[in-house]
């Protein structure tokens, strides 16, 4: 059996942030794309797909998260990372517990499924970074 065959299919998933991809405060990188970088060049992983979870702008066009969570995957693609996916939360309000639960409830239930079924049915793990979006959506976070 070949290695490729053996390893776990990886992924990896965050929540973007206003931090992300860069601070408008500290000119910084945002966590989002700083663990990202710190997982696969620090610990070597190699990730089969990452997802980013904005906040949705159809469902709040004045304050979201897609555009950026869009720049972080533009950023992740130039590193040479293939398979990529901006899933937006359709929440008005993502600091709204009642109205974020059930939509990011979906969100990562989808998002297992895909990774399941790209595993042919095999474990496979997903590292999440709980450092980005409100802390409503960390605290839903498995």
């Amino acid at each position: 059996m070949s290695n490729d065959a053996e390893r776990k299919r990886t992924a990896y998933l965050s929540c973007v942030g206003e931090q992300d991809p860069i601070s408008p405060k500290t000119k910084a990188q945002g966590s989002l794309l700083t663990c990202w970088e710190y997982l696969r060049r620090k610990k070597g992983i190699t990730f089969d797909a990452v997802y980013v979870v904005p906040t949705s702008r159809e469902a709040n066009p004045e304050r979201n998260t897609e555009q950026s969570g869009e720049a972080c995957l533009d950023a992740i693609e130039a590193e040479g990372q293939e398979k990529v996916a901006c899933v937006p939360l359709m929440v008005r309000n993502p600091a709204n517990l009642k109205e974020l639960y059930p939509v990011m409830k979906a969100t990562l239930a989808a998002i297992r499924e895909k990774e399941l079924e790209e595993s042919g049915g095999r474990p496979f793990t997903i590292h999440i970074n709980v450092s980005s979006g409100t802390p409503q959506m960390k605290q839903l976070l498995p």
